[in-house]
């Protein structure tokens, strides 16, 4: 791996370290990680299967397909 090809890779990580702070706000991290358990559930909970399984937007091609692996 060059320089360049590292300063790329850790500007990504960063970048995403960053997005996940800003979304957890003030909230603490584990916590958050604990409750998701019990968040999905109740989601699961509340919607049928057939709900569940409904993209929730039309595909669109190939770039769709290889953007979900």
């Amino acid at each position: 791996m060059t320089k360049a090809q590292a300063g790329l890779s850790t500007s990504a990580s960063e970048g995403y370290r960053e997005k996940m702070f800003n979304l957890l706000a003030n909230r603490d991290p584990l916590e958050v990680l604990a409750q998701t358990a019990s968040t999905l559930a109740d989601i699961v909970g509340k919607h049928s299967a057939t709900v569940l399984r409904t993209r929730p937007f039309e595909e669109n091609g190939l770039r769709t397909r290889l953007s979900a692996i």
